[in-house]
Protein backbone atom coordinates (compact mmCIF):
# COMPACT_ATOMS: atom_id res chain seq x y z
CA UNK A 1 0.00 0.00 0.00
CA UNK A 2 1.22 3.79 -0.89
CA UNK A 3 1.58 5.79 2.23
CA UNK A 4 -0.42 8.26 0.87
CA UNK A 5 -2.92 6.49 0.08
CA UNK A 6 -3.61 6.02 3.94
CA UNK A 7 -6.67 7.97 5.30
CA UNK A 8 -5.13 11.01 7.67
CA UNK A 9 -1.45 10.29 6.98
CA UNK A 10 1.00 13.05 7.32
CA UNK A 11 2.66 13.95 3.91
CA UNK A 12 6.35 14.34 3.52
CA UNK A 13 7.99 17.44 5.27
CA UNK A 14 10.75 19.72 4.64
CA UNK A 15 12.93 18.94 7.07
CA UNK A 16 16.37 20.63 7.77
CA UNK A 17 19.69 18.53 7.48
CA UNK A 18 20.20 17.34 10.68
CA UNK A 19 23.07 15.11 12.01
CA UNK A 20 21.42 12.61 13.21
CA UNK A 21 19.06 11.85 10.65
CA UNK A 22 22.57 11.80 8.50
CA UNK A 23 23.58 9.03 10.57
CA UNK A 24 19.51 7.26 10.67
CA UNK A 25 19.19 7.73 6.74
CA UNK A 26 23.04 5.82 6.38
CA UNK A 27 21.97 2.73 8.64
CA UNK A 28 18.15 2.66 7.39
CA UNK A 29 16.81 4.97 4.51
CA UNK A 30 12.88 3.37 5.29
CA UNK A 31 13.70 4.72 9.26
CA UNK A 32 14.89 8.10 8.08
CA UNK A 33 11.68 7.98 5.30
CA UNK A 34 8.80 7.65 8.22
CA UNK A 35 10.71 9.36 10.62
CA UNK A 36 12.12 12.47 9.65
CA UNK A 37 10.44 12.99 6.45
CA UNK A 38 6.71 11.60 7.46
CA UNK A 39 7.33 12.34 11.25
CA UNK A 40 6.00 9.48 12.65
CA UNK A 41 6.99 8.14 16.04
CA UNK A 42 7.59 4.29 17.28
CA UNK A 43 4.45 3.21 19.31
CA UNK A 44 5.57 4.08 23.02
CA UNK A 45 6.57 0.70 25.09
CA UNK A 46 8.02 2.15 28.24
CA UNK A 47 10.62 0.60 28.52
CA UNK A 48 14.08 2.85 29.32
CA UNK A 49 17.37 1.96 27.41
CA UNK A 50 20.85 1.48 27.38
CA UNK A 51 20.85 5.20 25.61
CA UNK A 52 19.23 6.77 28.90
CA UNK A 53 22.59 5.66 30.67
CA UNK A 54 24.84 7.72 28.18
CA UNK A 55 22.23 10.75 28.49
CA UNK A 56 22.82 10.64 32.54
CA UNK A 57 26.72 10.15 31.83
CA UNK A 58 26.32 13.31 29.34
CA UNK A 59 24.63 15.45 32.07
CA UNK A 60 26.75 14.49 34.98
CA UNK A 61 30.32 14.88 32.79
CA UNK A 62 29.23 18.43 31.20
CA UNK A 63 27.65 19.19 34.43
CA UNK A 64 31.11 18.80 36.34
CA UNK A 65 32.98 20.92 33.38
CA UNK A 66 30.51 23.92 33.08
CA UNK A 67 29.71 24.47 36.57
CA UNK A 68 26.52 23.14 37.11
CA UNK A 69 28.15 20.18 39.41
CA UNK A 70 26.98 16.86 38.33
CA UNK A 71 24.52 16.27 41.04
CA UNK A 72 22.82 18.80 39.91
CA UNK A 73 22.66 18.31 35.76
CA UNK A 74 21.68 14.74 36.96
CA UNK A 75 18.22 15.50 39.07
CA UNK A 76 17.48 17.99 35.66
CA UNK A 77 17.95 15.38 33.38
CA UNK A 78 16.21 12.74 35.65
CA UNK A 79 13.30 15.31 36.17
CA UNK A 80 13.69 15.66 31.82
CA UNK A 81 13.13 12.28 31.08
CA UNK A 82 10.39 11.45 34.00
CA UNK A 83 8.47 14.17 32.49
CA UNK A 84 8.44 12.87 29.17
CA UNK A 85 7.52 9.43 30.49
CA UNK A 86 3.88 11.00 32.40
CA UNK A 87 3.40 12.58 28.92
CA UNK A 88 4.15 9.06 26.93
CA UNK A 89 0.95 6.89 24.92
CA UNK A 90 2.21 4.13 27.20
CA UNK A 91 -0.16 2.51 29.52
CA UNK A 92 -0.13 2.97 33.64
CA UNK A 93 1.42 -0.35 34.05
CA UNK A 94 4.44 0.17 31.27
CA UNK A 95 4.94 3.48 32.52
CA UNK A 96 5.66 2.66 36.19
CA UNK A 97 8.14 -0.08 34.85
CA UNK A 98 9.23 3.00 32.70
CA UNK A 99 9.91 4.85 35.96
CA UNK A 100 12.02 1.23 37.85
CA UNK A 101 14.21 1.20 34.53
CA UNK A 102 14.87 4.97 34.46
CA UNK A 103 16.13 5.02 38.32
CA UNK A 104 18.53 1.73 37.32
CA UNK A 105 19.71 3.67 34.58
CA UNK A 106 20.68 6.74 36.47
CA UNK A 107 22.30 4.56 38.94
CA UNK A 108 24.52 3.28 36.47
CA UNK A 109 25.03 6.39 34.49
CA UNK A 110 25.73 8.10 37.84
CA UNK A 111 28.47 5.55 38.57
CA UNK A 112 29.95 5.19 35.68
CA UNK A 113 30.59 8.97 35.51
CA UNK A 114 31.79 9.72 38.69
CA UNK A 115 34.61 6.88 38.04
CA UNK A 116 35.52 7.86 34.65
CA UNK A 117 35.59 11.72 35.74
CA UNK A 118 37.93 10.57 38.80
CA UNK A 119 40.15 8.55 36.59
CA UNK A 120 40.43 10.27 33.76
CA UNK A 121 39.78 14.43 34.81
CA UNK A 122 40.15 17.12 32.20
CA UNK A 123 43.09 19.23 32.95
CA UNK A 124 40.64 22.86 32.53
CA UNK A 125 44.61 24.35 33.23
CA UNK A 126 44.81 23.63 29.94
CA UNK A 127 40.99 22.92 28.59
CA UNK A 128 38.01 25.99 28.36
CA UNK A 129 34.54 24.52 27.65
CA UNK A 130 33.31 26.81 25.54
CA UNK A 131 30.18 25.02 24.89
CA UNK A 132 28.01 21.60 25.70
CA UNK A 133 24.95 19.95 24.48
CA UNK A 134 25.57 23.25 21.65
CA UNK A 135 22.08 23.27 19.17
CA UNK A 136 22.73 25.38 16.31
CA UNK A 137 21.72 25.70 12.86
CA UNK A 138 23.21 27.52 10.14
CA UNK A 139 22.94 27.91 5.91
CA UNK A 140 25.60 26.53 3.40
CA UNK A 141 26.13 27.61 -0.03
CA UNK A 142 24.72 25.31 -2.22
CA UNK A 143 22.75 23.15 -0.02
CA UNK A 144 19.23 23.39 -0.67
CA UNK A 145 18.24 23.18 3.25
CA UNK A 146 19.89 24.26 6.50
CA UNK A 147 22.08 22.02 8.18
CA UNK A 148 21.22 21.70 12.30
CA UNK A 149 22.51 19.57 14.93
CA UNK A 150 23.49 19.15 18.53
CA UNK A 151 27.35 19.25 19.25
CA UNK A 152 28.01 17.49 23.21
CA UNK A 153 31.04 19.87 23.68
CA UNK A 154 33.21 22.59 22.48
CA UNK A 155 36.84 22.44 23.92
CA UNK A 156 39.61 25.39 23.52
CA UNK A 157 43.23 24.24 23.85
CA UNK A 158 44.95 27.21 25.39
CA UNK A 159 48.32 26.13 24.66
CA UNK A 160 47.53 25.19 20.80
CA UNK A 161 44.68 27.67 20.23
CA UNK A 162 42.59 25.49 18.94
CA UNK A 163 39.15 24.31 19.32
CA UNK A 164 37.81 20.50 19.72
CA UNK A 165 34.76 18.95 19.11
CA UNK A 166 33.61 16.67 21.64
CA UNK A 167 31.34 13.46 20.77
CA UNK A 168 30.46 11.42 24.08
CA UNK A 169 29.73 8.19 23.60
CA UNK A 170 28.67 5.00 25.66
CA UNK A 171 28.95 1.26 24.65
CA UNK A 172 28.06 -2.10 26.34
CA UNK A 173 30.90 -3.24 24.61
CA UNK A 174 34.65 -2.79 24.71
CA UNK A 175 35.25 0.83 24.71
CA UNK A 176 38.63 0.18 22.08
CA UNK A 177 36.14 -1.96 20.19
CA UNK A 178 34.08 0.73 19.86
CA UNK A 179 36.54 3.31 19.34
CA UNK A 180 37.83 1.25 15.84
CA UNK A 181 34.13 2.33 14.30
CA UNK A 182 34.67 5.67 14.85
CA UNK A 183 35.82 7.18 11.45
CA UNK A 184 35.24 10.35 9.18
CA UNK A 185 31.80 10.38 7.63
CA UNK A 186 29.39 12.14 6.39
CA UNK A 187 28.12 12.76 9.91
CA UNK A 188 31.33 14.30 11.33
CA UNK A 189 31.69 16.60 8.41
CA UNK A 190 28.28 17.68 8.99
CA UNK A 191 29.65 18.33 12.98
CA UNK A 192 32.50 20.21 11.78
CA UNK A 193 30.52 22.87 9.45
CA UNK A 194 28.48 23.42 12.05
CA UNK A 195 30.88 24.15 14.54
CA UNK A 196 33.09 25.97 12.26
CA UNK A 197 29.92 27.97 11.72
CA UNK A 198 29.24 28.52 16.01
CA UNK A 199 32.35 29.75 16.70
CA UNK A 200 32.35 31.94 13.66
CA UNK A 201 29.03 33.30 15.05
CA UNK A 202 30.15 33.57 18.48
CA UNK A 203 33.14 35.53 18.06
CA UNK A 204 35.95 32.83 18.67
CA UNK A 205 39.01 33.53 16.69
CA UNK A 206 40.89 29.86 16.70
CA UNK A 207 40.72 26.90 13.65
CA UNK A 208 38.71 23.91 14.25
CA UNK A 209 41.52 21.74 14.92
CA UNK A 210 39.74 18.00 14.87
CA UNK A 211 37.06 15.83 16.53
CA UNK A 212 37.48 13.99 19.88
CA UNK A 213 35.84 11.17 21.26
CA UNK A 214 35.00 9.91 24.60
CA UNK A 215 33.85 6.50 24.68
CA UNK A 216 32.98 5.05 27.81
CA UNK A 217 32.00 1.70 28.35
CA UNK A 218 28.98 1.03 30.67
CA UNK A 219 29.20 -1.32 33.53
CA UNK A 220 26.99 -4.61 33.68
CA UNK A 221 26.34 -4.46 37.33
CA UNK A 222 23.37 -2.94 38.78
CA UNK A 223 23.01 -0.73 42.50
CA UNK A 224 21.82 -3.65 44.81
CA UNK A 225 20.62 -2.44 48.73
CA UNK A 226 21.38 -6.36 49.23
CA UNK A 227 25.25 -6.42 48.09
CA UNK A 228 25.89 -2.71 48.70
CA UNK A 229 26.40 -0.46 51.70
CA UNK A 230 25.67 2.60 50.13
CA UNK A 231 26.22 4.23 47.05
CA UNK A 232 29.47 5.13 47.71
CA UNK A 233 29.99 0.66 48.41
CA UNK A 234 28.45 0.44 44.89
CA UNK A 235 30.53 3.49 43.16
CA UNK A 236 33.47 1.15 44.60
CA UNK A 237 32.33 -2.00 43.06
CA UNK A 238 31.91 -0.34 39.86
CA UNK A 239 35.60 0.78 40.05
CA UNK A 240 36.28 -3.18 40.64
CA UNK A 241 34.76 -3.97 37.70
CA UNK A 242 36.44 -1.49 35.05
CA UNK A 243 39.72 -2.48 36.98
CA UNK A 244 38.87 -6.68 36.66
CA UNK A 245 39.64 -6.53 40.43
CA UNK A 246 38.13 -9.12 43.54
CA UNK A 247 34.66 -10.25 42.05
CA UNK A 248 35.40 -9.12 38.56
CA UNK A 249 39.05 -10.34 38.24
CA UNK A 250 38.18 -12.38 35.18
CA UNK A 251 37.22 -9.22 33.26
CA UNK A 252 39.79 -7.66 30.82
CA UNK A 253 38.66 -4.13 30.28
CA UNK A 254 40.34 -0.79 30.63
Amino acid sequence: MLLNTIPNFPGPRRINIHQSGVSTFQTCARKFMLGSLYGLKPRTRGKRTAADKGTFIHAYIEGELTGETGPVALDRTYKEISRHINDSDADSNAKVAAHKDLQVCREVGTACAMYYMANHPIDLDEWEVLGNEVHHSCKITGVGRPIAGTIDMLLYNKKQKTIWVVDIKTTGKDAEVRASTCRISTQTDLYGLLAADYCNTAGYGALIAGFMHIIIQTPTIKYSPGKDKDFEDYIERVGEWYQGKGRHKDRSTK
